[in-house]
């Protein structure tokens, strides 16, 4: 792999040398940076404090953004993607983060992808940030109207990223309030428009991330319905997690980020069963990336829980998992430029632990990375879940 850690001469906030993770890893032009909130150490407290609401946390995560894109030779105007990672607590205070951005962005327009997740790492935190800029031209092609603010799309090498799609109509309408089957044909609808604009159709679809509501569940068989019924012949690696509030709507049950691909994705598949019973492929390789579906405590051959209530354990399971995905596909962990890790509140206490399991497994530099809460996994008494990207070739 060619990605290198990005290091600042100069990172005011923390020591980052302490993590098992990277600030960001620059790569061939493009710089994949790890989620960002307002943390910073405290000499007079001794330890990491998040200051200030959630217009001040913003700016503060949008300095270190800042700060490390500059030590990769790369500024604001490079960024094509954004993910923001909001809080229950701060979906009140969503707008104040949209002006931060609004400001910084004034006409670049990236991608954003707009997460609520049930807490982050720092119970303080409001929002954390993660970016992905690049050198290389990127193209967008965007109806204004369709999605007033900031591109629905934009296409990044052998990617189009799409900013999250939700169950609204052309008129920003919501559709099929109460009814996760209704809700997921028109995301699907949505982002079928998107795609078309590219030249590009739903098979080209290589990931999807979903966001459910806890009442959503019972409905689920519903969203695996769907895919079969508009994705294919290559099923889409996915990442599922369960959050009091799927989007800033509170009528939403499902709200999904996509990626799709300039050509037909590649299956990637160890031999899981389970998987293809669900319209999921475990690894999929598509413009220079493998995205992996979503791996937690599971056995995935036989779906057996290997290790309820001991998130150590899951995690060890969750990453053995990741590297029988990678081995499959010819990568190895120092393959890895991204993992993005969902903890329960049940497992909450004992997370601090899976640092050490990322040292044992991963190599440096680590991939960037993300953490956050969130209320539930699909497999019930599981507690950790984890989200990873390797690079394919050079």
């Amino acid at each position: 792999m060619t990605a290198a850690a990005i290091v600042p001469e100069d990172f005011p906030w923390f020591d980052f040398s302490r993590y098992s993770f990277s600030l960001g890893l620059s790569l061939n032009g493009e710089a994949i940076l790890s989620g960002h909130s307002a943390s910073e150490y405290d000499r007079a407290e001794g330890r990491i404090v998040v200051n200030g609401g959630m217009a001040e946390q913003t700016r503060t995560a949008y300095a270190k953004i800042e700060c490390i894109l500059a030590a990769a030779g790369l500024g604001f105007e490079d960024v094509h993607h954004l993910v923001e990672n909001v809080t229950v607590a701060g979906i009140g205070d969503y707008a104040a983060a949209e002006a931060v951005r609004a400001n910084i962005f004034p006409s670049s327009n990236p991608v954003v992808n707009t997460v609520v997740v049930e807490r982050l790492l720092r119970p303080a935190a409001l929002i954390e940030i993660e970016v992905e800029a690049g050198l290389a031209a990127q193209s967008s092609i965007t109806d204004e109207t369709f999605r007033p603010g900031y591109a629905d799309s934009r296409q990044a090498g052998g990617l189009v990223l799409l900013s999250t799609i939700l169950p609204w109509n052309r008129e920003d309408e919501r559709v099929g309030v109460g009814s996760l089957a209704v809700q997921t044909e028109m995301i699907y609808m949505n982002a079928a428009v998107i795609l078309e604009r590219y030249g590009l159709s739903l098979a080209h679809v290589a990931l999807i991330s979903e966001v459910l509501r806890p009442e959503a569940l019972f409905e689920y068989d519903e969203v695996v319905r769907c895919r079969r019924k508009h994705l294919g012949p290559v099923y889409p690696a996915v990442n599922t997690v369960v959050q009091r509030c799927a989007a800033l709507d509170q009528e939403v049950l499902i709200a999904c980020d996509i990626v799709a691909a300039v050509t037909v994705p590649t299956p990637i598949d160890p031999g899981w069963p389970l998987y293809a019973a669900a319209a999921v492929t475990p690894g999929v390789k598509a413009g220079g990336r493998l995205f992996i579906s979503t791996q937690t405590g599971n056995d995935p051959v036989s779906g057996k829980q290997v290790s309820p209530g001991n998130v150590l354990a899951q995690a060890g399971t969750a990453y053995d998992n990741v590297n029988m995905v990678l081995n499959e596909a010819g990568l190895t962990p120092d393959s890895l430029i991204k993992t993005v890790e969902h903890v329960t509140g049940a497992g909450l206490e004992s997370y601090r632990g899976v640092a050490e399991v990322r040292r044992k497994v991963l190599s440096e530099p680590y991939p960037a990375s993300t953490g956050a809460l969130c209320f539930g996994l699909l497999e019930p008494r599981m507690d950790f879940a984890v989200h990873a990207t390797a690079v394919v070739g050079d």
